[in-house]
């Protein structure tokens, strides 16, 4: 049945992949890619306005994109800033 499951997923990851032009990464990917522990990535997670999240067949995948953008807004010093009605 996990290989079943694993197939799916393969499969819809290659299908959002296609029908997107970009491709997804898991939190541990996402984390190699940026050098940070999964625990980071996925606070960027919790956090929302900082990263975005998707989901399929119960796992969270994240955008290269919206990852590399987040990184490219964080080294050129613009994070977001909170309100102070914060």
């Amino acid at each position: 049945m996990t290989d079943d499951i694993s197939m799916k997923m393969m499969m819809m990851k290659k299908m959002m992949i296609n029908n997107n032009n970009d491709d997804f990464l898991t939190v541990r990917e996402a984390a190699e890619i940026v050098r940070v522990e999964p625990r980071t990535i996925r606070g960027w997670l919790y956090e929302r306005r900082t990263l975005s999240r998707y989901k399929a067949g119960g796992r969270v995948l994240i955008k290269r994109s919206d990852l590399m953008a987040l990184v490219e807004r964080q080294e050129s010093g613009g994070k977001e800033k909170k309100s102070n009605n914060d």
